[in-house]
């Protein structure tokens, strides 16, 4: 057996049996000099792992709060285009200043977009779009009887999760916030 060990250069002292294999737990190291430059690469090998991980995250969460505003801009460019239709339907749901309202609807609507894609002042635009988006969903889709009221409501439901997520973590780093925000630190060293 101690010739089988020898032949592995276990017994020796050698390399491990196995190619590219690492004992579980922390490596042994009889140079303390090797022991630590083991673990400055480790480190440093984990940290560049976190950061690629942080990097990814907060590319998709710029998508993700782009898509949110790219959804009300649409909305608000639908009403612009289909104004008059627009007007009626609101009319015959009841709302009888339509003409009037619906221009302050499709400002809410652009200005809050351009806002959420730009990453300024997230967190009160996602609340105040989201108080705006649950009257327009009790005024005009009360009716969930009618299936297009329905759908109506469902996916309003859907843009307000999503609004209640940007409004409790704010813009990220991708944004106007974040740079205002590393701007302060810098300044005031915060």
């Amino acid at each position: 057996m101690n010739q089988q060990l020898a032949g592995n250069g276990l017994a020796s002292g050698g390399v491990h049996p196995v190619p590219g294999h690492h004992p579980a737990g922390p490596t042994r190291h009889h140079d303390k000099a090797a022991a630590a430059m083991a673990l400055a690469e480790e480190e440093r090998a984990n940290e560049a792992a976190r950061g690629a991980l942080e990097s990814r995250r907060e590319l998709a969460y710029l998508a993700g709060r782009i898509f949110v505003g790219a959804l009300f801009l649409l909305s608000a460019a639908a009403k612009t285009f289909r104004f008059d239709d627009t007007v009626e339907v609101l009319s015959d749901s009841g709302m009888y200043d339509a003409h009037r309202l619906l221009p302050l609807a499709i400002a809410v609507e652009v200005i809050g977009a351009l806002c959420l894609a730009a990453g300024y002042r997230v967190r009160r635009v996602a609340v105040g779009l989201l108080v705006y988006l649950a009257g327009v969903t009790f005024l005009v889709s009360f009716d969930l009887s009618n299936s297009v009221n329905a759908n109506s409501a469902l996916s309003n439901l859907g843009f307000m999760g999503a609004l209640l997520m940007l409004a409790a973590h704010g813009a990220g780093k991708a944004s106007v916030d974040g740079a205002i925000e590393r701007r302060n630190a810098l300044r005031y060293g915060a």
